[in-house]
């Protein structure tokens, strides 16, 4: 095992319901194609995964203002 997409394949093995893409996945043929697929989002994780910062940024001082006043509304 080498890490990276062989270890999403190992974890994915251990999740009853997506244990069938983790054995899958194991086979010599299908490696290359996961391996591929595990770069391809790797590389595009910011914009797949990315959020809103000024929605973060404005939901973190609704928090703050929340905890600093006791939790009233």
């Amino acid at each position: 095992m080498n890490g990276k997409a062989d270890a999403v394949m190992r974890l994915l093995r251990e999740v009853p319901s997506l244990r069938w893409i983790g054995i899958a996945g194991d086979r010599p043929r299908l490696r290359p194609v996961c391996r591929l697929f595990y770069r391809l989002v790797a590389r595009c994780r910011c914009r797949l995964f990315r959020r809103n910062r000024v929605f973060r940024r404005r939901s973190a001082r609704a928090v703050s203002r929340n905890i600093l006043d006791g939790g009233k509304a």
